[in-house]
């Protein structure tokens, strides 16, 4: 029994003891295993930077950004290099392995939009342009509102001229038309004095009736009926021109509802921008408008007379038609009538008895032709008094020429010498606007906030080169212009750019010259000319526009001949700094640089100019966010293939991941339970650590 005791015993302590030896082998191996995580992690940490350090040098330089280039290593590769070296040197307790990288997810620069570019961009800039200078910048984009407005109401306008032509077309046919009436005044006239003369012929003739044979009468018979055929004949003929009037009046009435509609929809257009244009260009459209309805459509005033007139028109019409059916039915008679006669009555009383009969009829024909003519007469057509206070000096043909000029461009306007515009042009196919657009929600959040456009319009400016600054040996030259307008060829990206902002300073122009009482009277002046010379008055108000847009346009190319040769402009002009007379627009076309600054000449210091970058600022905050994104990437991946290496693309420049590092390590303290329920099947540690890096937030 006491042995038995002591050997349950020294099992028992046994047992105890190898408990106690795997809780203790145990928990130091599990705190061995948190220790090789925390410094997996640290190593991991270490790797990821370590990893992305190795940006591509010339793009950070160039253009500030930091991407790692994916060119000969992946991203994966390089982590798993870096990784490895961390943990090569450890000690036996914390020796681990690192068997692996796995890549969740990687963005590329292209990717989402380019919306780690932007943020990239977004926080670039304020560290080199200060917050002050930013704010100013915004505001540049509410002139351009102003003067969008502006060259829109005469965009507008313009597209309308067809219709004012048309409309002033018909109103001059009316007026041809009335005057035509009222020329058949000489011929109504002669009609009754003709109906009177016939009458005396024919009672001449009744007082030979017993003298004249039968066909002596229906010679005679043949003869009235002539005359009254010819009378109908000029009579139906003012009818018609009558009933022509008419017609055209009704198409006036057809056409002016037209006209309606555009001066509405200018209305509800010039309302809309009634808080942003400035009160005096505001009133002076409002006051165009409401001339242009008072010429082209019927008002209350009703100065053309048009009511009167077709109410005078259509009494005229049915006095004709009742004129013309008794002179068409009246019976002349005939010989053996009135011989008849004698067989009861003596040959006197015949004779005066006919006399009397033919002279009622006749005789009320005679008296309505003649309130006819006096009708006739007094018809009107009542036009506006123009006045006429001067008398232009620019002919139609000239502003003719003017528009056709400027509508196929101004390139050849402004650069004097074609040798100075590159002729760089590139393949298209592999820039990233081509093959990698993608949109998102965020990028499409970041676009909208206006500071983050700011932003990236400043972003242009800093590291892009345009016409001005081009420096580069192959490649587009333009790199600016090519980030607004897209086009494969300096010379397209130029044109486009230079239109538009040859658009920008003609409704800059254009606003200006709604202000300056002077230049309006002088351009009311040759419109009423021009619109006289043609013969249609009523167009003066719109000729008046289009003379006025025209004569910002050609001021506008001699801005922009000082914009392109790197000097300034007074952003809104005044009388001291507009250059261009109204005469001096036909010199436009004249090759001669400098021959058509005719005009003023600016003097003393603008208040504030504007050089080619200004504008080329305010259209980069206009221009679409995503496609903007794209070209500013365009230029950067052909700016570096040109200069550091000919394999370089956007798409694959890596921004950012997220993945794991897979680690392994062998048990220190294994052969126990416990520590076998921490290993895997191969008797070591496995675990993963998660990363998450990018160059940006």
């Amino acid at each position: 029994m006491g042995k038995g005791k002591k050997g349950s015993i020294s099992i028992f302590f046994a047992m105890a003891f190898f408990v106690m030896l795997s809780l203790i082998f145990g928990m130091l191996e599990l705190s061995r295993v948190h220790a090789l995580r925390a410094n997996a992690y640290q190593k991991s940490e270490l790797a990821v930077l370590s990893a992305y350090s190795k940006y591509a040098k010339e793009l950070a330089e160039t253009f500030g950004v930091l991407y790692y280039w994916e060119n000969d290593t992946l991203m994966e590769s390089e982590l798993l290099t870096y990784g490895k070296e961390q943990v090569t040197n450890e000690s036996c307790i914390l020796r681990m392995e690192l068997s692996g990288v796995s890549i969740e997810d990687k963005t590329y620069a292209t990717d989402e939009g380019g919306l780690n570019f932007l943020k990239q961009v977004r926080d670039i800039v304020p560290y080199r342009i200060g917050g002050e200078v930013l704010n100013d910048i915004w505001n540049l984009k509410n002139i351009e509102a102003q003067t969008s407005a502006v060259r829109e109401f005469s965009e507008k306008m313009q597209e309308g001229q067809e219709l004012f032509e048309t409309v002033g077309g018909i109103l001059s046919n009316i007026k041809d038309g009335v005057n035509q009436v009222k020329g058949f005044q000489s011929t109504i006239h002669s009609a009754y004095m003709e109906w009177d003369n016939t009458l005396k012929s024919i009672f001449e003739k009744i007082g030979q009736a017993e003298e004249l044979t039968s066909k002596q009468w229906e010679a005679f018979e043949k003869e009235i009926d002539g005359k009254r055929s010819s009378m109908l004949q000029q009579l139906n003929k003012i009818v018609q021109q009558i009933s022509t009037v008419r017609v055209t009046l009704k198409q006036f009435e057809e056409k002016q509802k037209e006209v309606q509609e555009l001066t509405a929809s200018l209305s509800e257009f010039l309302k809309g921008w009634e808080d942003t244009l400035p009160m005096t260009m505001y009133e002076s459209l409002v006051s165009q408008l409401e001339e242009i309805n008072e010429n082209f459509t019927i008002t209350e005033s009703d100065f053309y007379g048009r009511k009167e007139l077709i109410t005078a028109l259509v009494t005229l019409e049915n006095e004709l038609t009742l004129i013309i059916e008794k002179i068409r039915i009246i019976q002349f008679p005939s010989l053996d009538s009135i011989l008849e006669e004698t067989k009861e009555k003596v040959w006197d009383e015949v004779q005066s008895y006919v006399k009397e009969q033919l002279k009622e009829i006749y005789q009320d024909v005679l008296e309505e032709c003649k309130e006819l003519a006096v009708s006739v007469a007094g018809l009107v057509f009542k036009e506006k008094e123009y006045a006429q206070n001067g008398s232009g000096n620019l002919t139609q043909g000239m502003l003719e020429e003017l528009t056709e000029l400027m509508n196929h461009g101004v390139l050849a306007l402004v650069i004097e010498d074609a040798e100075d515009v590159s002729d760089a042009v590139i393949d298209t196919s592999a820039l990233p606007s081509t093959t990698s657009v993608t949109v998102s929600k965020e990028q499409e959040a970041f676009l909208n906030n206006e500071w983050n456009r700011v932003l990236m319009a400043c972003y242009n400016i800093m590291y892009f080169e345009s016409f001005l600054d081009a420096s580069k040996e192959g490649g587009l030259q333009y790199e600016l212009e090519y980030i607004l307008e897209g086009q494969a060829s300096d010379k397209d990206n130029l044109s486009k750019v230079m239109q538009e902002i040859f658009l920008m300073r003609e409704g800059i122009n254009f606003a200006y010259l709604l202000t300056d009482t002077v230049k309006m009277e002088e351009a009311s002046a040759t419109a009423l000319a021009i619109a006289g010379a043609i013969g249609l008055p009523v167009l003066q108000i719109p000729i008046q526009i289009l003379l006025l847009a025209t004569w910002a346009g050609g001021e506008a190319i001699c801005d922009l001949q000082k914009i392109y040769a790197g000097e300034s402009v007074a952003l809104i002009k005044t009388s001291d700094t507009w250059k261009l007379s109204l005469s001096g627009l036909g010199n436009l076309h004249k090759e001669t640089f400098g021959e058509v600054d005719d005009g003023n000449r600016e003097t003393g210091e603008d208040f504030l100019t504007f050089k080619y970058d200004t504008y080329l600022l305010i259209l980069l905050l206009l221009k679409d966010g995503n496609t903007q994104t794209y070209r500013m990437m365009d230029m950067i991946q052909e700016r570096i293939q040109e200069e550091v290496n000919a394999e370089f693309h956007m798409n694959q420049c890596v921004s950012a991941t997220t993945g794991f590092f897979e680690y392994n390590t062998p048990t220190l303290f294994s052969g126990t339970w416990i520590t076998n329920q921490l290993v895997s099947s191969a008797g070591e540690h496995s675990f993963k650590t998660l990363f998450s890096y990018g160059y940006t937030n």
